[in-house]
């Protein structure tokens, strides 16, 4: 047998983990049981959902999916139960096409404990040349110490960083 690819593994690992239960694990209980770094398990989730393995969605996700076309968006909800990894995720269909349509107009995704009870997150879009999102930029902030007033200015540095990365790629500002 070949070498393994221990990002894989993770990924794999993580997935099993909900195969083999109801479904619904925290953030917390998935780096309890694999014994990885929350920034992993949160990478991990994050990309699980973004690919449509999961779909719990947060700061990264919910920018992500914000910069779908609608007939691409109805595709990936069609029929699909929204999973939640905390009691605060989105778990209805009207309220994340509500987030997905808040993220889309500020341009950028607020997230309060909804993968990680502890844990608040807001997102901005990295677009590349032509426009198209391909990346989101997050910063997440304990909930101890989050305020409103904190959460904007996180906003504004995350838009700030992902125009900066946005334009490294080619992006022009002002441009869709």
């Amino acid at each position: 047998m070949g070498r393994l690819v221990p990002a894989v593994t993770r990924a794999l690992d993580v997935l099993e983990l909900f195969l083999h239960g109801d479904g619904t694990l925290f953030a917390p209980e998935v780096t309890r049981k694999l014994q990885l770094p929350r920034t992993t398990v949160h990478e991990l989730l994050t990309t699980l959902a973004a690919r449509s393995y999961l779909v719990p969605v947060a700061g990264q996700p919910a920018v992500l999916l914000s910069a779908l076309p609608p007939r691409e968006l109805d595709a990936r909800l069609d029929g699909r139960e929204l999973t939640g990894m905390t009691p605060g995720s989105i778990t209805g269909e009207e309220e994340l096409r509500t987030v997905l349509a808040s993220a889309r107009e500020r341009g950028v995704a607020v997230e309060r404990r909804e993968s990680d009870p502890d844990v608040s997150c807001v997102a901005a879009p990295v677009r590349d040349r032509t426009g198209s999102v391909v990346a989101a930029l997050s910063i997440s902030v304990p909930m101890i110490r989050r305020t409103e007033e904190r959460e904007e200015e996180l906003a504004g540095l995350a838009v700030d960083g992902a125009d900066v990365l946005s334009g490294r790629l080619g992006h022009h500002e002002g441009q869709k």
